[in-house]
């Protein structure tokens, strides 16, 4: 912060200069217009403060705000290879949710235990993936009647969703059908089609929507969908073996 006086340099003195009448006689000193406050620069830069004014000159004190710039604090992994980071930040998360899932089934391979009773039937595997997929269908379907308004507009989306989970509740004895003409296939598949579509799910409805946050929400955010991977990845093996 520093100080200084300023002179203008259009500034009236009896007697000096040519053009136009000398004031009346006691008549104080005509002093430089001054700016409006809300015209005035903001933040960093000259601030008029103060307004001294003699018989011959009007001084202007002027201050200079100048900014500390300080060096942003390093971060906690500041320094280390961004694939490292990423690949500790998700293997971390997958850890953590993946023991939980161990301690529960008592299991040392806890999450591919699941993922395999998850599993184990292809049939109602698919009629679960076809119900929410229809429903989430017929919602979006009903979204282009709600502009006609009144109860039908109102109605639309929640009987669609409804109509079209009841019609992927009723597709169990053609699938059942149809992946007894193509056995063993339905049931190596079907694995890849949990684990892909809870990946998906979680990603959309939980991951995504903390990607600004803090780093430890984000960590915290992606225990379900990491833990999802780590069980899909342990699972793999024995399923093809």
């Amino acid at each position: 912060m520093s100080a200084e006086p300023i002179e203008p340099t259009a500034v009236f003195a009896p007697g000096a200069g040519s053009g136009g009448s000398p004031p009346p006689p006691g008549a104080p000193p005509a002093a430089p217009p001054m700016p409006d406050w809300w015209n005035q620069p903001q933040g960093p830069g000259p601030q008029i403060v103060h307004v001294t004014v003699t018989e011959t000159h009007t001084h202007l004190i002027v201050e200079t705000a100048e900014e500390e710039a300080g060096e942003p604090e390093p971060g906690l992994f500041d320094g280390i290879n961004p694939r490292i980071r990423w690949g500790f930040f998700n293997a971390s998360a997958g850890a953590v949710g993946y023991s939980v899932l161990s301690a529960a089934a008592a299991d040392p391979l806890g999450g591919a235990v699941y993922l395999a009773q998850a599993s184990a039937d292809a049939v109602p595997l698919s009629v679960l993936v076809l119900t929410g997929g229809s429903a989430l269908a017929g919602w979006q379907l009903g979204r282009f009647f709600r502009g006609v308004g009144g109860l039908f507009g109102r109605l639309a989306s929640p009987v669609g969703a409804l109509g079209a989970a009841m019609w992927g509740q009723g597709t169990g004895p053609l699938l059942t059908a149809l992946y007894a003409e193509v056995d063993p296939w339905p049931g190596m598949v079907a694995p890849a089609v949990l684990a892909g579509g809870s990946a998906v799910a979680l990603w959309w409805l939980v991951d995504r929507r903390f990607l600004t946050r803090p780093l430890l929400v984000r960590w915290v955010a992606r225990i379900p969908l990491a833990t999802v991977v780590l069980s899909a990845a342990l699972y793999a093996p024995g399923a093809l073996s």
